[in-house]
């Protein structure tokens, strides 16, 4: 399955791309999860592998995403 999110946040990129690699807005809701940045390009795009992990810690569901970041006249846009 494929989907596209967009999101425009009114701040300098530099601060949103920060926010992003270092504090997931992945929620788990309790299922334990595990995660890796296998790419990040500086200011421009972060790949994300995440796991959601059943009781035997086996990976029963994986997700890899690619989130980009553009200017998007004075503000930042992600697509996800």
């Amino acid at each position: 399955m494929n989907w596209c999110l967009t999101r425009v946040c009114d701040a300098p990129r530099e601060p949103v791309f920060k926010r992003g690699p270092v504090q997931s807005t992945w929620h788990s809701g309790g299922v334990p999860m595990t995660g890796v940045y296998p790419e990040i390009v500086a200011s421009e795009r972060f790949v994300f592998m995440r796991a959601a992990l059943d009781k035997e810690g086996d990976p029963p569901l994986e997700v890899l995403g690619t989130v980009t970041f553009a200017e998007q006249g004075g503000s930042e846009e992600q697509k996800w």
